[in-house]
């Protein structure tokens, strides 16, 4: 009996790990004076499309896990914020449920798609052919949601871990809100949707710089 149950054990293992693949990325961050890495984990179920992201910065001493759907949309994110507090964000038709620990919230949204990490949450997006999105985010300080549009604009060739690729650059905006107000840059490789840049302000108007770049990738 020892024996099957092991067995079964050891087969369940490995269908796990057939179904799926996971790349791990690495990120300089540069925030005014400051730079950090970030390494992002990403694991797809392959029959689903399904995705769990982790992301991990050791000088901010954050860290996320975000589940998305086949399209990129979150489902569930759960966040570590710096002094330990843990928020937890989950996806209900068309509301936002928030779970900070000690008190249980909601944020009202519509229809459209909601991105815990617009990072790998336009990857699917980025390699259509749609030229604009809407969808919503949501603040994890205050849990507000904030309508956005992203915008497809011209392709271009983009360094990503020392490599010349070409790129798709999505402009980012409020909904309703020109470009000249408040725009932030991310670019993703054609070839396959990975987030390779983003260009934009650490918070809003007014806030330190903030760039990304891709250093180096992993296919565990």
């Amino acid at each position: 009996m020892t024996s099957i149950k092991h067995f079964s054990l050891m087969a369940f293992a490995f269908l796990a790990i057939a179904s799926t693949n996971a790349n791990e990325y690495r990120y300089r961050e540069v925030a005014g004076k400051t730079t950090s890495e970030s390494i992002v984990s990403v694991e797809r179920d392959k029959a689903t499309g399904e995705a769990m992201i982790q992301y991990g910065n050791a000088l901010k001493n954050e860290n996320h896990i975000i589940r998305l759907d086949g399209t990129g949309a979150s489902l569930s994110w759960r966040y570590e914020k710096p002094n330990g507090a843990i928020c937890n964000f989950t996806r209900e038709g068309n509301s936002i449920l928030i779970d900070n620990g000690s008190a249980k919230t909601k944020a009202t949204i519509d229809g459209s798609p909601w991105l815990a990490s617009i990072d790998w949450g336009l990857a699917e997006f980025s390699k259509g052919t749609g030229q604009t999105m809407l969808f919503w985010t949501v603040n994890p300080d205050n849990g507000k949601p904030y309508k956005m549009k992203a915008k497809r604009m011209k392709e271009a060739t983009i360094d990503a871990g020392g490599t010349p690729v070409s790129a798709i650059r999505m402009q980012i905006t409020a909904d309703g809100v020109p470009a000249t107000f408040f725009s932030m840059n991310y670019w993703y490789r054609k070839s396959d949707g990975v987030f390779i840049r983003f260009e934009g302000s650490q918070g809003g108007p007014g806030s330190p710089k903030l760039t990304i770049e891709l250093l180096s990738e992993e296919l565990r």
